[in-house]
C-alpha cells in the first residue's frame, strides 16, 4: 500500500507539470518557453520538476505523447461504433481543420510549438 501512494502522488505531480506546460507551450510555441515559464505555470519548485523532467524538451515530448494517446484513444472508441473508414477520417481531418482554423483565429494550440520542435 505504501508504493501505491507515492505512485500515485508522483502520476499526479506529472500531471500537474504536463497540464501547465501544454497551457505554456499552446501560447508561447516551443522556442520561447523557458523552464521558468513551465514552473510558474505549474506552481511546483524548480527542483520538484526536475525530479521528473531535465529539461523543456523532455517535459514538451511527454505533453505531446499523452496528447497523441489521447487522439488514438478517441479513434480507438469511435471504431467500436463501425464507421465506414471515409466517416472516421472525415471526422478526423474535420477537426484537425477546426484547429488549424482556431489557431490562425488566435486560440492557443499546440501546433506552433510542434512547428518549431519538429524543425531543430
Amino acid at each position: 500500500m505504501n508504493e501505491i501512494m507515492p505512485n500515485k502522488r508522483r502520476e499526479s505531480k506529472k500531471a500537474i507539470i504536463i497540464a501547465g506546460a501544454q497551457k505554456v507551450f499552446s501560447t508561447k510555441g516551443f522556442l520561447n518557453v523557458t523552464m521558468q515559464d513551465i514552473i510558474d505555470a505549474c506552481g511546483i519548485s524548480r527542483g520538484g520538476i526536475y525530479l521528473y523532467f531535465r529539461a523543456t524538451d523532455d517535459i514538451f515530448f511527454e505533453t505531446i505523447t499523452q496528447r497523441s494517446v489521447r487522439q488514438f484513444d478517441d479513434i480507438r472508441e469511435a471504431v467500436k461504433n463501425e464507421p465506414s473508414f471515409d466517416q472516421l477520417i472525415r471526422v478526423y481531418l474535420g477537426e484537425h481543420k477546426n484547429r488549424l482554423i482556431n489557431h490562425i483565429n488566435g486560440a492557443p494550440s499546440l501546433l506552433r510549438a510542434m512547428y518549431e520542435y519538429g524543425r531543430l
